[in-house]
């Protein structure tokens, strides 16, 4: 073998070293990916008492979110267990999941600070998860048209909401009442 075919040889050869090389951590990243996802559904479903259909349920409906949001089905699937772990069934994460995800993208705050908050609020005023958007259109109205802020009402609503849900306010008029005093 000439000695311009030996190197060329050799040149093929770490090229497909590198290629292998790329492939195989692309191919871990992938798998850990994977894993990740069914952890987190394996988290929410022990959590939530799920039984194989219900967990396969909860795992199509993240999948759903990942696709039609901008997070991930795994950071769909940890906020279910965030809402499992504050004591929502299957039902109840799937049916108030879509409003704190897209609180959490308008806002760009945590998703599980979100999640905090927003059931913390739900608690709060006696409404089911249903109500979910609700407090998260909420919030995001304040947000977009004064100086509150996700952090302002987190902080905020953790001490007046159970006053106001006391005495008979609404999530609507108790944000707006907030939203005029971080303007003044």
């Amino acid at each position: 073998i000439s000695k311009s075919t030996a190197s060329d040889m050799n040149r093929l050869g770490m090229g497909l070293g590198i290629i292998s090389s790329i492939a195989m951590a692309a191919g871990a990243k992938g798998i850990k990916v994977f894993a990740d996802f069914e952890q987190a559904i394996a988290n929410t479903a022990s959590v939530t008492g799920s039984t194989t259909e219900g967990m396969k349920v909860l795992e199509k409906y993240a999948r759903k979110m990942g696709k039609t949001t901008v997070f991930t089905a795994t950071q769909a699937g940890d906020a279910m267990y965030y809402l499992a772990s504050a004591g929502y069934d299957a039902k109840e994460i799937m049916s108030s999941l879509n409003g704190i995800l897209s609180l959490a993208a308008a806002t760009q705050y945590d998703l599980s600070e979100t999640t905090a908050t927003v059931v913390s609020v739900l608690r709060a005023f006696s409404l089911d998860a249903m109500q979910a958007s609700r407090v998260a259109n909420t919030f995001a109205a304040a947000i977009s048209s004064s100086q509150a802020t996700m952090l302002k009402l987190q902080e905020s609503m953790k001490y007046v909401s159970p006053v106001a849900a006391n005495l008979n306010y609404t999530v609507e008029q108790t944000v707006a009442a907030l939203s005029l005093l971080y303007n003044s």
